[in-house]
């Protein structure tokens, strides 16, 4: 059984989520793949024992430069023959590939760069996101960020977040034509249409199905960012 990490919980609607989109890319990919799945979501202070106690790697440095970073997602595929534990969406998403070879393939050649280069158009909005994410948080979890990050950056004035969303449609018009063809046209998808996804799961996690926020994010590259998203959230739920 594959156990996957998140942050959490987080309450929307009176139901209990976790909040990362990085998390979320791995969870379109278990319910593509049709692989079962338990999700735990942890504290911020327990991401890290959680993580060395089932030997998840670390997925980067922290600022001193040395000091081993452990951040979601993270899972660990147990079973009789079995006791891995894998860090990072992609690496994530590689791993179930190979592991899991009657399942539909997510990585193709391009994935990687096609992924990164998603993760470069929605940058502008981090300084927005992340003081909307705060709003959902409990007061243990905004407390654990607190010791684990440091204090918040103040939220950017309304004329910056305005520039930071037109920077973002922007770059999404680029990549319109970019993964449209081939796998998509057939109704497949691959991890890098996953990243794409969860970050229109993260609209609307934190404006809500009706917000003009969400319709914007929905809008990007001619409505095929909303296509994307709603292929992906097309594949039921793995989760046990």
């Amino acid at each position: 059984m594959i156990t996957l990490y998140d942050i959490g919980p987080a309450f929307i609607n009176g139901q209990e989520i976790g909040t990362s989109p990085f998390v979320r890319r791995v969870i379109y990919t278990l319910n593509y793949k049709k692989l079962p799945y338990k999700l735990k979501l942890l504290s911020y202070e327990a991401v890290e024992p959680t993580a060395k106690s089932i030997r998840a790697p670390p997925t980067g440095v922290r600022a001193d430069g040395t000091t081993p970073r452990y951040t979601v997602p993270f899972i660990h595929d147990q079973d009789s023959d079995r006791d891995v534990a894998v860090s990072d969406s992609m690496r994530i998403a590689e791993y179930l590939d190979n592991t899991y070879p009657d399942t539909p393939t997510v990585m193709t050649l391009d994935t990687p760069e096609f992924s990164e280069v998603v993760g470069t158009k929605f940058r502008p909005l981090y300084p927005v996101l992340g003081p909307k994410m705060r709003e959902i948080l409990s007061p243990a979890l905004l407390e654990g960020q607190r010791k684990l990050y440091g204090d918040p950056a103040p939220a950017l004035s309304k004329e910056k977040e305005a520039e930071a969303w037109e920077a973002a449609k922007e770059g999404f018009a680029s990549l319109s034509g970019y993964h449209k063809e081939g796998n998509e046209a057939e109704g497949k998808l691959t991890f890098g249409h996953f990243s794409i996804a969860s970050f229109v799961w993260f609209a609307n996690v934190l404006y809500g199905k009706d917000s003009k926020e969400l319709q914007e994010v929905r809008s990007w590259a001619g409505g095929w960012v909303a296509q994307v998203f709603d292929k992906a959230e097309r594949h039921p739920s793995m989760q046990v």
